[in-house]
């Protein structure tokens, strides 16, 4: 079912690579406070051993309005997969951004505090610090 070779465009992926396993875990274990990823994340997540998984918040409409910072979350992840695929959310429902959340955030003052093959984070700048690590 994740194989896009012929209409990479169409057809959501399903699973989430290992990158994208190993930036959610390097930052649960690395930030104290919530992070904010995609429903795909959040719903895939829930299978693996991850530790304390009620630290997750799930950007869904924000994600599709273009406001996944208005939230004002300390960190959101954001993969890829994102703001390049196609997102299968909900009963059959597919969507594409027209847009990168990443750019948004950072235009709200966030900062790049991670970033892997297929993940970025980015952290609410705070001038006291006081939230994560």
């Amino acid at each position: 079912m994740d194989q896009r070779a012929f209409s990479p465009n169409q057809l959501p992926r399903y699973g989430l690579t290992q990158s994208e396993v190993d930036g959610l875990t390097t930052v649960l274990e690395g930030w104290d406070g919530t992070v904010a990823v995609d429903p795909s994340y959040a719903q895939v997540i829930y299978w693996l051993d991850v530790e304390d998984q009620s630290r997750l918040r799930t950007l869904k409409a924000e994600l599709l309005a273009g406001t996944v910072a208005a939230p004002g979350y300390d960190l959101v992840l954001i993969r890829d997969e994102v703001v390049d695929g196609v997102l299968a959310w909900g009963e059959g429902a597919m969507y594409r951004l027209n847009y990168d959340p990443r750019e948004e955030l950072v235009a709200a003052g966030y900062k790049v505090v991670f970033r892997n093959e297929d993940v970025t984070g980015l952290a609410k700048w705070l001038d006291n610090h006081e939230s994560g690590r």
